[in-house]
């Protein structure tokens, strides 16, 4: 039996128009008139979905580098690097929780429910503003970094943490577009995140140029010395690369594809990378500093500066290791700020 469509309550759908939606173009399908549009789930909510599965791989590298940190310099850091550092877990936990229920919403609850697609809900309006304030976080502390090694150059600090700052106050505002509009439309905001992702790599090219232009000025001419100093400015290579690798990326396929989720997958990824930089560097600066030291017990500044007075205490000052003694003591003060 044929069945019998009633034409004022459905709308045929052209091939044509079933191509741009997913469907066969060998059929004709049927949707209510008073039914939105519902947007294809491949690169909507599919491209958030692989972007929540690789962001828990990174959420695993989190908790990981945390507890390295936890186990070895937690006791002997400053206040502040503590602040930043569960500060950057605590956020990183909250957008992890976000993805997760928002995926389980659209593809599990409302599965059977196509219409739910273009409606927002807390957890989904709150990814914009959990991600920008996890990279603003990250990229504050990398500027800090910049300013204690170099108090002259709180310009450049500044107009780092300023461009953070406005990429995380655009991600605030289409937090708030979002959550108050009728319907899902990620075209409206590809002015907001456009700007926000540009901000973000102005900030991660400065900070990151800055730190290893200063570690480079840093080098003593010592070999022991200066091969830490180049292992740390490797680490400012690689982290900061791929930072604005993923900043890049997501730009430019928001701006290549409005209509799509595509940037924001790339977003809650890049999120995880800004934490992991962040844990990854104080990390590497404990393993560095014990290198340096020679003795597992140079845990902090305070471990590094104890290790400083032994070895000047040991060196004479009528032999011939002067120099390499006046080079520990100003590469034990590198690691003493960058520890603060």
């Amino acid at each position: 039996m044929i069945p019998i469509v009633d034409p004022q309550q459905y709308c045929i759908m052209h091939p044509t128009d079933a191509n741009s939606t997913g469907h066969s173009a060998n059929s004709l399908t049927f949707r209510p008139l008073g039914m939105p549009e519902v947007p294809t789930l491949d690169s909507t909510f599919g491209s958030l979905l692989v972007g929540t599965f690789i962001s828990l791989i990174l959420y695993g590298v989190s908790l990981y580098q945390l507890y390295r940190y936890l186990h070895h310099s937690y006791r002997q850091d400053s206040k502040t690097v503590k602040v930043f550092v569960f500060s950057t877990i605590s956020l990183e936990t909250l957008l992890t929780l976000a993805t997760v229920l928002s995926c389980y919403h659209y593809l599990v609850v409302n599965h059977s429910n196509p219409s739910a697609l273009v409606r927002g809900i807390w957890s989904f309006d709150s990814l914009s503003l959990l991600a920008g304030l996890t990279m603003a976080l990250a990229q504050c502390f990398f500027a800090r970094r910049v300013y204690i090694l170099r108090p002259k150059l709180y310009p450049l600090a500044a107009i780092s943490i300023l461009f953070a700052l406005t990429a995380f106050v655009l991600s605030a505002v289409a937090t708030v577009k979002n959550s108050t509009a009728v319907r899902l439309d990620p075209s409206s905001y590809v002015v907001l995140d456009a700007t926000g992702f540009g901000a973000g790599i102005v900030s991660d090219t400065l900070t990151t140029s800055v730190l290893i232009a200063v570690l480079r000025q840093s080098r003593t001419g010592w070999r022991r010395t200066d091969r830490v100093i180049d292992r740390l400015i490797l680490y400012c290579i690689n982290t900061g690369l791929l930072t604005v690798i993923f900043d890049i990326l997501a730009l430019a396929f928001g701006v290549s594809y409005p209509n799509d989720l595509f940037d924001f997958g790339i977003a809650i990824v890049a999120a995880k990378v800004y934490s992991n930089s962040l844990l990854a560097i104080l990390n590497a600066l404990l393993g560095s500093s014990r290198r340096w030291a020679g003795t597992p017990r140079a845990q902090g500044a305070r471990g590094i500066r104890q290790c400083a007075r032994a070895q000047s205490a040991a060196t004479s000052p009528l032999d011939n290791h002067g120099g390499d003694r006046h080079a520990d003591e100003h590469f034990a003060g590198i690691f003493i700020i960058l520890l603060q």
